[in-house]
């Protein structure tokens, strides 16, 4: 009836609403808690830079890599621990070499916070 539009918007809705129930499950089991204004925080900018994207505005690909950047920034602390504990696992020596260099490189912004 709507054809791929409405199977775009179908799996938006069902991510949506697996989301929501895997973040209650989270919360539930482990403590884990989830900020509903950085979640919509987030998804407002994603949202923007899906529309920049499709609306295929000069230098697109230049915006959405700073939306992007952007993103990781403002999710920063959240993308660091998880690294902090992946790059070992994954890169052996060298990925605690990294996380204790990025660390040093850290620490000092963190003192004077």
């Amino acid at each position: 009836m709507v054809g791929p539009v409405g199977a775009t918007y179908a799996s938006f809705l069902g991510l949506g609403v697996v989301f929501t129930l895997r973040a209650i499950d989270a919360h539930n089991m482990i403590g884990m808690s989830i900020h509903p204004a950085r979640v919509l925080l987030n998804f407002a900018v994603l949202a923007g830079e899906a529309l920049v994207l499709l609306a295929e505005v000069p230098l697109y690909g230049l915006w959405t890599g700073l939306i992007t950047l952007g993103i990781i920034l403002y999710n920063f602390a959240g993308v660091w621990a998880m690294a902090r504990i992946l790059l070992p696992k994954l890169l052996g020596r060298r990925g605690k070499a990294l996380v204790k260099a990025i660390d040093s490189l850290l620490a000092p912004r963190e003192k004077q916070a």
